[in-house]
């Protein structure tokens, strides 16, 4: 997520951009949550990148990691409740006045 948007984001939820993206991608998963593998998969990361991205956000608060219930060799992760809403107030959006008639 790069930009001026991806900026505003990470800015407005005090996430880096990886935990930001990663949130973003498990938002779209049913209930939330993904094998470890799809996630990685998803974020273009090598395998070995992931553990140490979800360990932050898990020591964060924001994310959880258990084991599989049917594969003993994948991990499932997903987002915690409270990274459902954002840590911080949003950012306070420049409004215009109404166009006059007269």
């Amino acid at each position: 997520m790069g930009g001026r948007a991806g900026r505003t984001i990470r800015e407005a939820s005090g996430l880096g951009g990886p935990e930001s993206e990663a949130l973003l991608r498990l938002a779209h998963h049913p209930e939330h949550r993904t094998t470890a593998a799809s996630l990685a998969e998803e974020l273009s990361f090598h395998s070995g990148s992931l553990p140490r991205l979800t360990a932050r956000m898990e020591e964060a608060g924001l994310t959880a990691r258990h084991p599989h219930p049917d594969d003993r060799r994948a991990v499932t992760c997903w987002s915690a409740p409270s990274s459902h809403t954002s840590r911080r107030s949003p950012p306070t959006w420049p409004t215009r006045s109404p166009r006059s008639n007269t």
